[in-house]
Parts: C-alpha cells; structure tokens; sequence
C-alpha cells in the first residue's frame, strides 16, 4: 500500500468489537510502517479517549457517529467528563452543561431544560446536545494541533486522557470505589518500568536500576549501537560469497539492541536483496532470561518485540532468516563464552553498569576481550563513558575514543582493537588525548578499587605508555 500513489492512507477493520487495548495496539503497528507524508485516517473512531489514544499513535484524521450518536441518547461530553443529561440530577440545576463551554447550548440553555427536551424526546434537545458535543470535539483537535506544535504532546496526552475518561464526578451513579493501587507487570527480580516520557523499560528490583531509563530504549539502540557502528553500510559491504559479519550482543535484556540489529537487516534486505548482503552472525549473552520473558509478553509497553524472532530465541536459543541471517543466544556468565564464541567484528557491550554488575567491566575482562577479537580489526560500543571505564578498556589494550552522545549524556565510549579501525572508521572519532590523561592522573577513580599498590603501578604503566597517547599515534 506505500508503495502506491494514494494522497492518504485509512486503517480499517477496527473498532468493531475488539478490546481498547486490542485497538491501541494494532493501530500503533500500522502506523508504524505507514509513510510519515502522508495523512493517516482511522476508519469509524471514535470517542474523544479513542481520538486522543489515535494521535498518540500517530493518526491524522478520524470520523465516527458518536457525538450524534450519543446525544441523541442525552449523553454530552463535558471538561468534567461524560453527562448522562436524562438523569434527575439535572431537572433543577440552572448552569450550562459545561461552564467551560462557548458553543451556543452552553452560552443560551441551561441543563435543566435540556433535560427536560430530552426527556420530552423533543428533537430539539438532540439538536442542542449535538451542537455542543460536535464544539468538544473540535476543540480537542484544536488542542491537540497546538500542543503537537509546542512540541508538547506527551505532557497534554498524560493530562488529558486523566480527564477524558471521568463520568459525571459530582453526580455518580453509586458509590465511587476505593482507588486501587495497581503494581506494575514482574517477573522474577524485574518489573516494567514506565517513564514519565511514555515509553517503557524495564526495571531489576534488587538494584533499582533501569535499563535505560533516560532515553527510549529503542532510540537509543539505534542512535548508540547501529547508527554509529553503520550496521547498514557494513552488511552491503560484501567481499565474497561466504563474507559474514558477527555481532556480539553483550547484555541481551529486553532486546532492543538485538532487535534494532535485526530489523536493520531487514531494511537492508528489502531494499538491495540477499545477494547483495553479507551473512550476520547475531550472538547474544544472557545468564537471566526473565527481562526479555517479561517484554514479550508485554508487547503493548514494548512494540520492538511485535516479531518472530524472540519468541524462537526464548524457545530454542537461535533464530534463522533464511540463509543471510542467524541470531544464536548463549545463556550463561558472559565470562564462560568469550574464549569459545564466534571472534565478532562488532561488540553492543550493554551490561548492567559497572555498580550492579562490577564483574564485566574489568580491565581483565575487557582484556581476555581484547585478545579473542585478535588479529581482526574489531569495534566495542558501550553506553558508559566513566573514567574507571574508559581506563580499563586502555589497560587491556584497546584504543579508545568519544563516541556519540544519547539523551543528556554528552559523551559514550567506542574501543577498537588496532589504530586502523579508528582511521578507517566513517565518523572519524576522537581518540582520548592528553587533556583526558592529564584528568585521569587526578581522578579518584583512577584505579580499579580491587588492584594492590604493586598492580595499580603495572596498571598505571599500561595507560602512560599506550601507543593512543604517544606523539606519533
């Protein structure tokens, strides 16, 4: 359908008894694949909630018979949520029907006239209703319109889809029940965490640490891992026929990263054909597979994994598409595998930080690391851009450089095992130089804190001598 020279693009077959969560859902699938240019228009949706949960999702244009519908029946959409007006409650009440509303009914009737038309079923009332229903709704895309300019949406969808879901708070039809306190989705040591932005993440429960909890995670696996490594580029890059790139996926978790790789892939794929690939070797490490269990079975709050492949990676470890690609996952300690694990060309090093997860982020991890990749020339993109980080990657050999920021972390971390890769990379990145050395010598976090006095002069020594920092490097 994109493909054809359509001025606009409708999504039908919704709303016609599915659940609202079931709608949500699909509606943000299609959008997702559908062309940013053109209008997007929702078949027979809906209420403003609806309306307002469509935009949310990426829909331009909607139409339905609710606001006539409903009015018909006495119902009226108010800033103080949905009015019955056929109830008794509103036989001697003199206010409009909304004091926030300037539509005619509101400024010239009041509600206990419209509801006695509409109890008289005096077509007037009807009319009246859907006046003033038709104005709510042309103000809530008003609304909307202007706070999508502001570059506002988010915080006015979080207000308003608060508000939209009230019914008649001063006149309920029975008691209002206690509010309840719902716990977000766990498993295991894990439950899903939802950020004030609106996306989802996942956070461990013993730690507190939320897997990226600053920015998108789907973003950021793109911008910080396949962007900046040109994953792109390098699958058309193809030497010869048996030409494979491997990928180590260190940190599987909720798979953004795997799967940003993997539809990457299938960009490239679409685009140029599987002859013009190279193979990819996909290899991910995990010891604990209740994070990626818990996305998959949300896939609401975590759309990346709306796909075949991790499901079959959870059943059986491995994932084919066709020939060109094969994701394998070795479930375990990182720690066992790096000696016997496919020698990678790239490395998403995406562990828990170095405070929950100390054990990888060592200077003789990041060196038995180092010697695996040897004699390829091999990249490691990592999202931390510490001191202690960065001097462990120098320790065990690697050449080090400034990577891309994401969000508000201005900087992240690229190391690579030969200074070639550093020159042949496309962003040319900066190496660390002598102005990181002089604040690294002043650093409190110059040493690992295990190291004894005799190791933090070996360790010392690998740093103040590294080839990155000589004149002629």
């Amino acid at each position: 359908m994109r493909e054809l020279p359509f001025d606009g693009l409708a999504i039908g077959g919704l709303a016609v008894g599915e659940t609202h969560r079931e709608r949500y859902e699909m509606t943000g699938l299609v959008t997702e694949d559908l062309p940013k240019q053109l209008p997007r228009y929702l078949m027979g949706v809906g209420t403003p909630v609806d309306i307002l949960e469509g935009v949310h999702r990426g829909v331009d244009m909607f139409d339905c018979i609710i606001p006539s519908q409903l009015a018909q029946r006495g119902v009226a959409f108010t800033s103080q949520g949905k009015l019955q007006l056929r109830r008794s409650v509103h036989k001697f009440l003199e206010e409009p029907v909304d004091a926030r509303c300037d539509c005619q009914t509101c400024r010239q009737y009041s509600r206990a006239y419209i509801h006695h038309l509409v109890k008289s079923d005096e077509f007037l009332g009807w009319h009246l209703l859907g006046i003033h229903n038709m104005t709510f709704y042309h103000r809530l895309m008003s609304e909307m319109r202007e706070s999508i300019l502001r570059d506002d949406f988010l915080s006015y969808y979080e207000q308003k889809r608060v508000e939209l879901a009230r019914t008649d708070e001063r006149n309920p039809c029975r008691p209002p029940k206690k509010a309840q306190t719902s716990r977000p989705a766990r498993l295991g040591d894990y439950e899903i965490h939802t950020s004030p932005r609106g996306f989802s993440s996942l956070r461990q429960i013993s730690s507190g640490e939320v897997m990226h909890s600053v920015n998108a995670p789907a973003d950021e696996a793109n911008r910080l891992y396949v962007e900046q490594s040109f994953l792109a580029a390098r699958l058309l890059k193809r030497e010869a026929p048996a030409d494979e790139l491997v990928i180590w996926d260190v940190g599987l978790g909720a798979a953004f990263n795997a799967m940003a790789a993997i539809r990457c892939f299938e960009r490239c794929y679409g685009e140029k054909g599987e002859t013009a690939l190279r193979r990819l070797r996909l290899v991910s490490f995990e010891w604990d597979l209740d994070p990626l269990t818990l996305a998959v079975k949300n896939p609401a709050c975590f759309p990346h994994l709306r796909h075949a492949a991790p499901c079959q990676i959870l059943e059986n470890g491995k994932w084919n598409h066709a020939s060109s690609l094969q994701w394998e996952l070795l479930k375990g300690d990182f720690c066992d595998f790096i000696e016997s694990a496919t020698v990678p060309d790239l490395i998403f090093y995406d562990p828990f930080s170095s405070k929950t997860d100390a054990a990888l982020w060592t200077a003789e991890i990041f060196a038995r690391i180092f010697r695996r990749c040897l004699p390829k020339s091999a990249e490691l993109y990592t999202y931390s851009a510490s001191t202690v980080v960065r001097a462990a990657l120098l320790a065990a050999g690697f050449f080090v450089a400034q990577g891309v920021g994401t969000g508000p972390k201005s900087d992240t971390t690229i190391a690579f095992t030969k200074a070639k890769g550093v020159r042949d990379h496309p962003l040319s990145p900066r190496l660390l130089g002598a102005d990181w050395l002089t604040r690294w010598r002043r650093s409190d976090a110059k040493f690992p804190t295990v190291l004894s006095n005799e190791a933090r002069a070996h360790f010392e020594k690998l740093i103040e001598t590294h080839h990155q920092f000589s004149s002629d490097s």
